[in-house]
């Protein structure tokens, strides 16, 4: 685990054990539906195929197949290179694709601003604050998709 990636995504360096429960568990989740533009991506580089990171597109669980949290983690060589822009906006598209998909959500650590940065570019607007049960904030984003 590398902990300058999970501070951002997990508030804080999971433990292998902690990755592993979590990793096991979305799998579960994943094998539940039938769209398999739905789930965890790897993402690598075109040209030569190194992973730089992991990426994410879930149907939020209370939202009726209405909405779906995006999300991205890139390895720390790789941040600054628009990488991140071009995963969003990928996800983005894909989602446009999934016809019950009203919006999107995305939560970030309030000190990852280039994420904020990356969300309201690409057409996110803030939505609420909270405080998780480890005490750390988060801010939620969300985008509302065009209908057809």
């Amino acid at each position: 685990m590398n902990e300058d990636v999970m501070r951002f995504v997990a508030l804080r360096a999971l433990t292998r054990d902690e990755a592993d429960s979590k990793f096991e568990t979305r799998l579960k989740e994943y094998e539940k539906t039938d769209y398999p533009q739905i789930g965890i991506f790897i993402v690598r580089l075109k040209a030569c195929r190194t992973f730089i990171g992991l990426a994410h597109l879930i149907y939020d669980q209370d939202a009726s197949g209405k909405s779906a949290s995006v999300g991205y983690g890139l390895m720390p060589e790789f941040w600054g290179k628009g990488y991140a822009t071009e995963i969003l906006g990928s996800l983005i598209r894909q989602s446009r694709r999934l016809e019950k998909l009203k919006q999107l959500t995305a939560e970030v650590h309030p000190d990852n601003k280039a994420s904020i940065k990356i969300l309201l570019n690409q057409g996110f607007a803030s939505s609420h604050k909270t405080i998780e049960d480890d005490g750390e904030p988060t801010e939620h984003y969300v985008l509302v998709l065009p209908a057809d």
